[in-house]
């Protein structure tokens, strides 16, 4: 993972490069839930050693993207009360990390997230999925780095990678899209005129928001 600052990166070490694979594997559902994970049939996939893949294996049992099952680990299975359970923390931790940064960016950080929030906004009316989830990813690492508390900001992304991987369909329609770029704008705005409440009070119902769409894609697929 890069480092937790805006802009500066430093070269991943390899069980870096291995954790954010095995991650991304989940998430993308090319590891599907439920799926028995073994050391050997991962290391020999990515063609690293057991290693990396032990210990990576450790920090996503800690994410809550693999769990214990019968004495194995397996994917995460998504169901009702686990997506409500992760997105009430994750809604927590983003309000505290809106509130903070709303006290403690620099200018330039506000101005990035409310370039971001607008780019969110102008491809989700332009219906551009891709364009937006990427500005969408961003506008929440934005805001949480400029809390300025590293804690906070990493279980933020690990709280929205789990919150991902627990989606069993994709649930960004053209008008959620729209719902959450405009949030997105308010939430900038209400940082950028300092309203710690307003901004906390704002990120909380929109992460919110996008919980109630996903357990209503979950009641659908049921």
């Amino acid at each position: 993972m890069s480092d937790l600052t805006l802009g500066v990166e430093r070269p991943k070490l390899v069980g870096e490069l291995v954790l954010e694979r095995i991650r991304n594997l989940i998430i993308e559902k090319q590891l599907v839930p439920g799926e028995r994970l073994s050391e050997i049939g991962l290391a020999s996939r990515l063609q690293v050693s057991k290693t990396p893949v032990r210990e990576a294996l450790l920090q996503l049992r800690v994410i809550g993207l693999v769990r214990p099952e019968d004495g194995v680990l397996r994917v995460v299975t998504p169901s009702p009360d686990l997506v409500q359970e992760a997105y009430e923390v994750r809604a927590g931790l983003e309000a505290l990390t809106a509130q903070l940064a709303s006290l403690r960016a620099s200018d330039e950080e506000l101005e990035m997230i409310m370039a971001t929030g607008r780019r969110s906004f102008d491809r989700a009316r332009s219906d551009d999925v891709i364009g937006f989830r990427e500005n969408d990813r961003e506008f929440h690492r934005l805001v949480a780095l400029a809390s300025h508390n590293t804690m906070a900001a990493q279980q933020v992304m690990n709280y929205r990678d789990l919150c991902q991987a627990l989606r069993q369909r994709e649930v960004m329609t053209d008008q959620v899209s729209r719902v959450c770029g405009q949030a997105h704008l308010d939430i900038a705005s209400a940082m950028s005129d300092h309203d710690t409440a307003n901004a906390r009070d704002l990120m909380a119902n929109h992460v919110h928001y996008v919980m109630n769409r996903v357990l209503g894609s979950m009641q659908g697929a049921g």
